[in-house]
């Protein structure tokens, strides 16, 4: 079963905002019962969206060293940052002082958080410090395509 990015982003979201128990129940019934080639092509599709070993073992609720198997023959690769069973993206492991691939549906959430946290301190009437002060200029001031 090929994993959509939407239902990936989904499971991601899920993990950061309720942990890999809720997540799991959430999407229990999705990946019950698979075996054979529909296993392989779901433990694939998963590692290829980026989601860890240890989140797709707890997922399809089968051991690591399994999962690790099957990632194998499916024959996919994770990108360069992987969603842990925190919910937040960090460096694949295997490929350490790769720079992270730029992936849209991570900055939006990073920039989220930031957005987020700026209202706080404008709300709450705290000034930044001057460090915090030239970041967030320095952010600002890039040109994106």
């Amino acid at each position: 079963m090929k994993i959509s990015t939407e239902l990936s982003l989904s499971i991601m979201r899920s993990l950061e905002d309720h942990g890999i128990e809720s997540t799991r129940d959430t999407f229990a019934l999705l990946f019950e019962g698979l075996d054979g080639d529909d296993l392989v092509e779901t433990v694939g599709s998963l590692n290829h969206h980026g989601l860890s070993r240890r989140v797709i073992s707890e997922l399809l609720g089968i051991p690591a060293h399994v999962t690790s198997q099957l990632i194998r023959k499916a024959g996919t690769e994770a990108p360069d940052n992987i969603v842990g069973l925190d919910g937040r993206a960090q460096r694949h492991s295997s490929r350490p002082g790769r720079p992270f691939t730029p992936r849209d549906d991570l900055l939006i959430r990073d920039l989220e958080k930031v957005a987020s946290r700026l209202a706080a301190f404008a709300a709450s009437g705290t000034t930044l410090s001057p460090e915090a002060a030239a970041l967030v200029k320095e952010v600002s001031s890039h040109d994106l395509p």
